[in-house]
């Protein structure tokens, strides 16, 4: 799916030139060997079209998520899941590589 995305997107003449992420964790959540984490993404993506070259105004979003994490045997913890909060449609396309 993010390949046939990719080269839709592409195919119209667009193309991504660089993303900046913030990330802001909200709480952290420790249950015994499981933990969960709310955060909120926030990313920038500048674009470029055939037509009119890169831009140097940003399109942006703001996306609420949970990463859910399992302890490991050797102390540390490993991430099992990464969900958003909100299911408004598909991910964002900053999913799809440049």
């Amino acid at each position: 799916m993010v390949t046939r995305s990719k080269t839709g997107f592409k195919s119209m003449g667009f193309w991504y030139t660089s993303f900046s992420t913030t990330v802001t964790v909200e709480s952290v959540e420790v249950t015994g060997s499981e933990a969960s984490v709310r955060f909120k993404e926030l990313t920038e993506e500048y674009q470029a079209s055939t037509a009119n070259g890169p831009t140097s105004v940003p399109s942006s979003y703001s996306l609420p998520q949970i990463a859910r994490f399992r302890a490991s045997g050797d102390g540390g913890w490993q991430l099992d899941s990464i969900t958003p909060t909100v299911h408004e449609g598909i991910l964002p396309m900053s999913i799809v590589d440049r």
